[in-house]
């Protein structure tokens, strides 16, 4: 078993998981008989940081986000973020797919809305406000009323990150 590190190479010491954004302890992920994608992997990642993950094809690193953000379960070890289990840190934190993941019927516009109206919490009018003001903050006020299928793969994905902005409605 190694010392856990920190992204700058540094071994963590004892009470950095109170100062962590993100405190990953001896964790594996295994699916079904598989061979395993992650094993006895440790790491924090303090506020402010900024961590690459750089591997192969098949290394584990969407794995691991999916393991960060509640999506799937480890096999061994855990996960914290700010303190809390991925799942009960969802309302703090939103997951952008490598694919952008629009509703290939729905106007860029109303992509973004798709979170907001889920939720029920708002009404069309704020709902529509806060879609308007997530796409001027991507560059998206232009084509607000075009199919996904007009966009560029770089512009679908703005439209997917700016559904993800607001992870909390109402």
């Amino acid at each position: 078993m190694h010392a856990p590190m920190k992204p700058n190479g540094k071994p963590s010491t004892p009470g950095d998981a109170a100062r962590s954004f993100v405190a990953i302890h001896g964790l594996g992920k295994r699916y079904a008989r598989g061979a395993a994608i992650l094993e006895d992997l440790s790491m924090e990642v303090a506020p402010g940081d900024f961590v690459s993950l750089i591997g192969p094809s098949g290394c584990g690193k969407s794995t691991l986000l999916k393991l960060v953000a509640g999506l799937v379960s480890p096999t061994s070890g855990n996960i914290e973020v700010e303190g809390m289990t991925p799942a009960n840190a969802r309302e703090l934190m939103s997951f952008i797919f490598q694919e952008a993941t629009l509703l290939p019927w729905r106007p860029v516009v109303r992509n973004v809305e798709l979170g907001l109206e889920l939720e029920r919490s708002m009404d069309r009018t704020r709902r529509r406000a806060k879609a308007e003001e997530l796409l001027r903050l991507v560059g998206l006020s232009a084509v607000a009323w075009h199919s996904p299928r007009q966009l560029s793969g770089g512009m679908r994905m703005r439209d997917s990150l700016a559904r993800a902005l607001e992870p909390r409605p109402g």
